[in-house]
C-alpha cells in the first residue's frame, strides 16, 4: 500500500508535501498563538496543515521503510541513508505529536477566547471590541498551551530540516559530489 504509485516510490512523493507543508503550519502555529486576535481567522488553515503534516509525515514514515529495503536489497544501509532513516524516526511521531497538539490547542483555546465566532466582543464603554475576561486558571491554560505550540512547531520545523537534509545527502552526494 505505502510502495508506490504508478511506479513512483510513495515515499519521494511524499516527503515534499512534509517539507512544505510541516514548516509553513508550524509558522502558523506561532502566528496562532501569539496573536490572539487573529486565531479565529487561523484556525481552519492551522487545522488543516497540521492534519495534512500529521498524515502525510506518518505515511512518509512508513512508505520510507519500504523504499530503504527496495534500495538496499537487503545489505546493511549506508551511513548516509542510515543517518536519514534516524533523522525519520524522530520526525514521523513529531508530526503526528505536533497535529495532536494543534487540534487539542485550537479547541481550547477557542474555547477561551470565546468560541467559535471569533475572539472579541462588543459593548465597551468606548464602542471598541473586548476580549472575554479570563480567570488566573485560564490565562495559566492559555499561556502554556501557546508556549507548547511555538516550542513545538520549533522542534518540527528542525526536525523537518534535518531530516530533509540528510535524506537529500543520502540521495544526491554519490551523483553531485
Amino acid at each position: 500500500m505505502l510502495d508506490t504509485i504508478d511506479g513512483l516510490p510513495v515515499h519521494a512523493l511524499v516527503v515534499h508535501v512534509v517539507v512544505v507543508v510541516a514548516p509553513l503550519t508550524a509558522l502558523l502555529a506561532v502566528v496562532y498563538a501569539v496573536a490572539r486576535r487573529r486565531r479565529a481567522s487561523l484556525r481552519l488553515p492551522l487545522v488543516l496543515g497540521a492534519v495534512v503534516t500529521g498524515a502525510c509525515g506518518w505515511v512518509a514514515g512508513q512508505s520510507g521503510h519500504r523504499l530503504e529495503a527496495r534500495v538496499t536489497g537487503g545489505s546493511p544501509p549506508t551511513e548516509l541513508l542510515q543517518r536519514h532513516t534516524q533523522a525519520g524516526e524522530l520526525l514521523q511521531p513529531a508530526c503526528v505529536a505536533f497535529m495532536v497538539l494543534v487540534l487539542v490547542a485550537v479547541a481550547v483555546l477557542s474555547r477561551l477566547d470565546g468560541g467559535t465566532h471569533g475572539t472579541a466582543h462588543a459593548g465597551g464603554p468606548d464602542g471598541q471590541a473586548r476580549t472575554p475576561e479570563r480567570s488566573a486558571g485560564e490565562r495559566l491554560l492559555a499561556g502554556a498551551l501557546a508556549g507548547l505550540l511555538v516550542l513545538a512547531a520549533a522542534a518540527l520545523t528542525y526536525q523537518t530540516v534535518v531530516t530533509g537534509h540528510a535524506g537529500t545527502k543520502a540521495v544526491w552526494s554519490s551523483i553531485v559530489g
